[in-house]
């Protein structure tokens, strides 16, 4: 009986080994590289927009689609509240939004993501933002930036895009200011 027992215990250890391997292997391998690259077209998505009333933070009954601002470059950014460099990296994404609306600006959320009320967060943690103009998106339910390219719970992520949808940037990495300046202003 206790070698019965020690056999099926093997059995069972290289199941679950081989199982493993299959999945960090392959699968894993294949749901990380899903998703659009430098050259594609982008997608069209819509997420609800989050506005504020110069006090607080809430989920507008407004959304944002992509497709519904083709002819336009467009920076699409992805951010959660736990994450500092895209904290970091907020205020130069507005201030290129101010200096050039022709750009449109997009920073978005992702509920799974967020460990954090992000409504209560942006309210309590960032008052200044109230005051910011580019437009703040909030997905629910879909990983939106994992569609768009982006690996496993890697933020920040920007994708940028030229008048006509084509992807032409799309890293997980923070960008500043004059980084935005080098890669956008060639599009315009």
């Amino acid at each position: 009986m206790n070698k019965i027992l020690s056999i099926l215990a093997k059995v069972l250890a290289a199941v679950v080994l081989v199982s493993a391997l299959v999945y960090y292997n392959f699968i894993d391998k294949v749901e990380a590289t899903e998703g659009v690259e430098v050259g594609d077209i982008c997608p069209n998505f819509t997420v609800q927009t989050i506005v504020n009333d110069g006090e607080t933070f809430s989920l507008s009954e407004e959304t944002f689609t992509l497709y519904e601002h083709t002819g336009k470059v467009r920076i699409v950014n992805f951010w959660a509240t736990w994450c500092g460099g895209c904290i970091a990296e907020m205020p130069d994404f507005n201030r290129f939004a101010v200096d050039y609306p022709e750009v449109e600006v997009i920073t978005i959320t992702c509920k799974p993501y967020e460990t954090a009320d992000v409504f209560t967060w942006l309210t309590t943690q960032k008052p200044e933002w109230t005051d910011y103009t580019l437009t703040f998106g909030y997905s629910e339910g879909e990983m939106l930036n994992r569609t768009l390219g982006a690996k496993k719970g890697s933020l920040p992520m920007t994708v940028i895009l030229d008048k006509d949808g084509k992807i032409v940037f799309n890293k997980e990495i923070s960008r500043d200011y004059e980084q935005l300046k080098e890669l956008v202003l060639p599009l315009l």
